[in-house]
C-alpha cells in the first residue's frame, strides 16, 4: 500500500468514526424525551394518590431511579470529550494555537506525520465512540428496566383517581 493509500484509508477511516459519534448524539433526543415524559408522568400520576403504601414506594423507586440514571447516562452520551493527542486536524488542538503557529506547523508537516495524526485521532475518536455507545446502552437498558414499574405505577395512581 502506497503512503498516498494509507493516508487515504486513515482519512475514511477517521470518518467513519466521526459519523459513528454523530450516530450516538443523535440518538440521545427520542430517549431524552421517553425518559423526561414517563418522569413527568409518573409525577403528575403520583400526585393524586392520596395514601402510600409500601408497595407503591417500591415501584416507586423501580421506575423513577432507572429513568434518573437513563438521564444521566444520556447527559454523559453528549458529554464533550476534547482531550486528546497534539494534532493539526482535531479542531480543539487547532483552536488553542496561534495561526501563524498553526500555519507554520501545516506547512512543515510531512506525509509520515500526518498519517501519525490521523492514526491518533482514528484511535482516540474510537475511545470517545466507544463510551458513547456504552452509556448509551446503560440509558437504553434503565429505560426498558423502568418501563413495568412504571406501568404498575401509572396503574396505581389511576386506581386512585
Amino acid at each position: 500500500m502506497s503512503e498516498i493509500e494509507r493516508l487515504d484509508l486513515l482519512e475514511k477511516t477517521l470518518g467513519r468514526i466521526l459519523v459513528a459519534i454523530g450516530a450516538a448524539d443523535a440518538k440521545v433526543a427520542q430517549l431524552f424525551a421517553i425518559s423526561t415524559g414517563m418522569l413527568g408522568f409518573e409525577a403528575t400520576i403520583i400526585a393524586e394518590i392520596h395514601s402510600f403504601s409500601c408497595f407503591t414506594f417500591l415501584f416507586l423507586a423501580l421506575s423513577a431511579l432507572p429513568l434518573l440514571f437513563s438521564l444521566f447516562s444520556l447527559f454523559m452520551v453528549l458529554y464533550p470529550r476534547l482531550d486528546g493527542p497534539e494534532s493539526v486536524i482535531y479542531f480543539y488542538k487547532i483552536a488553542r494555537k496561534d495561526i501563524d503557529c498553526y500555519l507554520k506547523q501545516v506547512g512543515g508537516i510531512t506525509n509520515s506525520e500526518l498519517m501519525d495524526d490521523y492514526a491518533r485521532q482514528s484511535h482516540r475518536n474510537a475511545e470517545i465512540a466507544s463510551a458513547k455507545f456504552a452509556w448509551l446502552r446503560k440509558a437504553n437498558m434503565s429505560l426498558f428496566f423502568a418501563t413495568i414499574p412504571w406501568l404498575i405505577v401509572v396503574l396505581i395512581g389511576y386506581a386512585a383517581v
